[in-house]
């Protein structure tokens, strides 16, 4: 009993920093992900608006 308790108590010790270390990293990417996602599609659909607006007027004139 008392060597599960220390098991216990040393997974503890151990693995939350770990844990917490990986959920800090996990949300650093995440936001940076969506960083870059946000910058990519406001990349595409500028650049897609623009390829169509020059289409249009490629059309027109």
């Amino acid at each position: 009993m008392s060597c599960v308790s220390f098991v216990i108590i040393l997974h503890s010790l151990f693995f939350v920093p770990l844990y917490f270390n990986l959920f800090v990293n996990c949300s650093l990417f995440l936001v940076l992900f969506s960083s870059f996602f946000v910058l990519w599609s406001f990349l595409f659909f500028g650049l897609r608006s623009y390829y169509a607006t020059s289409a249009k007027f490629r059309s027109s004139r």
